[in-house]
């Protein structure tokens, strides 16, 4: 349709110049006619036709203007008030030439180990973008009109920037759906980065615990141990929680500690109060009076009411495992408060639930009896990493 239309108006303006002259007055038409002829007068029109539709039929690049580009990302004038403030085009061509083109060597060893990073993500949504534009080619930020570099530099921040300001700068795009749901996946994107960091440097600390570990057994190995690492390791402090034996006085105090870890998976804090409701061991710690042991008990649940606890990753086996224990817990509370005549503990509140998530990660090396590690870490034990990755 738009070539037919194309012809259509072409073909009318051919036919311009002759259509023109009907409209002179006729002393003029006489006047011509009795100067040129009748033959040279009609050439005279034709020529000036076909020289007008000729400059008219030619594309842009050919008479010299260039090229423009195809729509842009922001609604109209959405320039004029942007939602933030833009910088000047000099300093938006670095910055878009850094974010297109990372060369720091983190930025690099990043893109070949492990998941995609936000960076690279961001880079290539702008590939796509500059590609749709068809700006091409080794450097396509140099040759950007400053418009598009704005454009560019509110989508990175719209990927990038916190809910608040994404909300506001998506307002400003032709497509605020479209993009929004674009940084919902970056998004998901950086918590898969975020938790494979957190777990490479777990294994860089267990594995720089297993060069530095002295072969000397001590009476509270485990808990030493596991203080010196110089990374949290919550699959770590859930194999402990989970398997210490509590009439051992160094395992069960390295259980509390883990337990008191800001760092601990709340399924984890939910398992330790749950086995020792079940397994008598408030009870017990009653009886030998250990009330160090105690407080630190309840600074777990009072940490937990207080939200320390802000990860949960894990999953318990089955996910309803304590779901039915608040109410022996409660009782025992009261009991415990009529026994010392002291003011009752705080029940968690929302503890006793389900525990979805992922299994927790192997941590077989650690022998909770001596404190120490039987083995140096294995990096598939903390991360999920292809062949070629592997140290």
């Amino acid at each position: 349709m738009q070539l037919n239309f194309q012809r259509m108006a072409l073909g009318g303006l051919a036919f311009s110049p002759a259509i023109a002259v009907l409209f002179l007055p006729e002393s003029y038409k006489l006047s011509m006619l009795a100067t040129l002829g009748l033959p040279l007068a009609t050439a005279l029109i034709c020529l000036i036709g076909f020289f007008t539709t000729k400059i008219a039929s030619q594309s842009p690049t050919r008479r010299g203007v260039r090229p423009r580009i195809s729509s842009g990302l922001l609604r109209r004038n959405a320039l004029r008030r942007p939602a933030i403030k833009v910088p000047a085009p000099q300093t938006l061509r670095a910055y878009l030439g850094a974010v297109l083109t990372p060369d720091s060597a983190e930025s690099q060893r990043a893109a070949r180990t492990g998941p995609e990073t936000v960076d690279h993500a961001v880079a290539r949504a702008m590939l796509r973008i500059l590609d749709s534009w068809g700006m091409t080619g080794d450097s396509p930020i140099a040759t950007l009109p400053d418009d598009r570099l704005a454009e560019l530099y509110l989508f990175d921040q719209l990927m990038r920037g916190t809910p608040d300001l994404a909300g506001a700068l998506a307002q400003q795009f032709r497509s605020p759906d479209i993009l929004l749901a674009l940084r919902d996946q970056i998004g998901t994107i950086a918590t898969r980065r975020a938790t494979f960091e957190r777990q490479r440097h777990a294994f860089d600390a267990t594995r720089r615990a297993w060069d530095n570990q002295s072969r000397k057994l001590r009476p509270s190995a485990l808990l030493t141990a596991l203080q010196a690492l110089d990374w949290p390791d919550s699959d770590l402090w859930h194999k402990v929680v989970m398997e210490h034996d509590p009439t051992d006085p160094a395992q069960r105090e390295a259980a509390l500690w883990c337990a008191l870890q800001p760092s601990c998976d709340r399924t984890t804090v939910a398992a330790y109060l749950a086995n020792l409701t079940i397994d008598g061991h408030l009870d017990a710690g009653l009886q030998r009076r250990d009330h160090s042991w105690l407080a630190g008990v309840q600074t777990v649940i009072e940490n937990w009411n207080d939200g320390h606890y802000t990860r949960q990753l894990l999953a318990l086996d089955p996910p309803d495992a304590v779901s039915a224990v608040a109410p022996h817990l409660s009782q025992i509370l009261d009991q415990m408060a009529t026994t010392t005549g002291q003011a009752r503990w705080p029940d968690p509140r929302g503890l006793f639930a389900e525990y979805h998530g992922r299994a927790p990660r192997p941590r077989d090396n650690w022998c909770l009896q001596s404190g120490q590690l039987t083995a140096p870490p294995t990096l598939r034990d903390y991360v999920e990493v292809p062949a070629r990755d592997v140290a």
